[in-house]
Order: structure tokens, then C-alpha cells, then sequence
């Protein structure tokens, strides 16, 4: 037999090493100098409380999403509709109170965990496609019993 000798570069190059150590960083760099041509409010104190409001529940998912994902498992799809689910239930028990609005949306959620805990471990269902199609699902309970308008 032939010997076949493989043709691909195996050593990183000097642009390679440094955009695999500083990517990120210089991305977001660009971004932001792009950010402030762009809005010249984008670098003010407000604007910068404003993002950091905005992004912090996703930052709080995400912290928790990472556990299960370096865990080995595979992702729950479902958590933003789940977040969703549990805010409309806290809206709509309201009325009877601050404690039972939260209690409701916080066992809405452990439900809706449980179900699909207990599909993937029990029947080896992929997490993956039971998770988004209970997110298809949910999704479409809420327009459905609000007439899909926006709940305040």
C-alpha cells in the first residue's frame, strides 16, 4: 500500500493563537466602539443599567443551564417558556395575594420540570425534542387561554 501523508497544517499560526485566546474580548470590543458611532447615549451609566437589567434572569438561567450542559446531559429547551408559564400564573393569582401569586409560579414551574424530568428519565425520551416540543406546547397554552395579547 501507498503511504499517504496527511496534508493538513497541524501548527497553529500567530493569528490563530491569538484570536483563540483573545476572540471574545476583541469582539466585544468591536461592538462597543461600533455601539458608541452608532448611539452616542450608549456609553452612559443608564444605558449600560439598562442592559445589565435586561440580561440579568437570562444571566441566572444561563449560570444554571451550564451545570446541566459540563454535567454531560443534554438541554432543557423549555426554560424560557417555563419562566414565561410562571409569570402568568404569579399575574393571574394576584388578586389573591403576593405569597400564594409566588407560591402558584413557582409549583407551575416545578410541574412542568417534574413532567419533563420524569419523560426523559423514565421512557428515555431525547431531552432535547421533549423539551422543545413541552416548550411548543406551553407556548401555545398561553396564546391560546389569553388570546394572544400581552400581559402586563
Amino acid at each position: 500500500m501507498a503511504n499517504k501523508t496527511d496534508s493538513r497544517k497541524l501548527e497553529a499560526n500567530v493569528i490563530q493563537t491569538i484570536f483563540s485566546k483573545v476572540g471574545v474580548y476583541l469582539c466585544i470590543v468591536v461592538l462597543i466602539v461600533i455601539g458608541s458611532f452608532v448611539n452616542p447615549n450608549f456609553l452612559t451609566v443608564s444605558n449600560f443599567k439598562n442592559v445589565i437589567q435586561a440580561s440579568a434572569m437570562l444571566g441566572m438561567v444561563c449560570a444554571g443551564m451550564a451545570f446541566v450542559v459540563y454535567s454531560g446531559h443534554s438541554l432543557d429547551m423549555s426554560v424560557p417558556i417555563i419562566i414565561a408559564l410562571a409569570g402568568v400564573v404569579c399575574v393571574d393569582l394576584l388578586p389573591l395575594g403576593i405569597p400564594i401569586a409566588v407560591i402558584g409560579g413557582l409549583l407551575s414551574a416545578l410541574v412542568v420540570g417534574f413532567v419533563n424530568g420524569f419523560v426523559v428519565g423514565k421512557f428515555k425520551a431525547n431531552p432535547m425534542i421533549w423539551t422543545l416540543g413541552m416548550k411548543f406546547v406551553i407556548d401555545g397554552l398561553i396564546r391560546w387561554l389569553y388570546h394572544n395579547t400581552q400581559i402586563y
